[in-house]
């Protein structure tokens, strides 16, 4: 779970790159394939979703591993 997310610049700019910065700590194991999804949306309309690999896009660089997932 998040402890803290932040973003800039306050206030957000349409047009301009967002860079946001999420911390915390998870309570479970993480698989390999598990998926971060990013919803944006402006005037309550959704403008943007994006699903990332999370182990690629996190873990991994934060210098971590991911649970291999291993089907029985």
């Amino acid at each position: 779970m998040p402890s803290a997310i932040s973003f800039t610049p306050i206030p957000l700019v349409m047009g301009q790159n967002t860079t946001v910065h999420i911390t915390g700590k998870v309570p479970v194991i993480i698989e390999n394939g598990a998926l971060y999804k990013i919803t944006g949306f402006y005037e309550n309309k959704q403008v943007f979703h994006h699903k990332v690999g999370f182990c690629e896009a996190i873990v991994t660089p934060s210098g971590y591993t991911c649970q291999r997932f291993i089907m029985c």
